[in-house]
């Protein structure tokens, strides 16, 4: 299927059945986990951090990431942008810029937390639209039937 035909058919898909599910494992080489992840269904809103291994604060960084942008992502937040794609991009990467503020503040504020980062991505579902926001090497999949 191509770009073109899967927009058509996305456009359609106006009350999305979403199936989620969240697991995050510390793997072999780290002894905390740094991985911090949310879904949030009646926003259509998910969202996955995950803390720069090797750094202080991965854990905190990543949490604080993901705390920050259901924030910034409020319902009446997000209820003045829907079905306007420009409002939605801009409110996406303001946040996003925010959370990054807000994240380097916190590390130049406490020696514990100094270096501390996280990748982060953000996924949104608005009038059978898609769109995504993120810092890192981080991805999203599309998952077809």
């Amino acid at each position: 299927m191509n770009f073109a035909t899967f927009k058509k058919k996305l456009m359609f898909w106006r009350q999305p059945k979403i199936q989620f599910s969240g697991r995050t494992d510390t793997g072999r080489r780290r002894a905390a986990n740094e991985d911090s992840f949310a879904v949030l269904p009646r926003l259509s809103l998910m969202m996955v951090a995950d803390g720069i291994g090797g750094h202080k604060a991965g854990e905190v960084a990543s949490r604080r990431a993901v705390e920050i942008m259901i924030e910034l992502l409020s319902p009446s937040a997000l209820r003045e942008v829907r079905g306007n794609r420009e409002g939605i991009k801009h409110l996406l990467i303001s946040s996003l810029c925010r959370v990054n503020n807000r994240i380097m503040a916190m590390a130049a504020d406490n020696d514990d937390l100094s270096g501390m980062g996280t990748t982060f991505i953000a996924a949104l579902i608005d009038n059978g639209s898609l769109y995504t926001c993120h810092v890192g090497d981080v991805r999203a999949y599309i998952a077809g039937q």
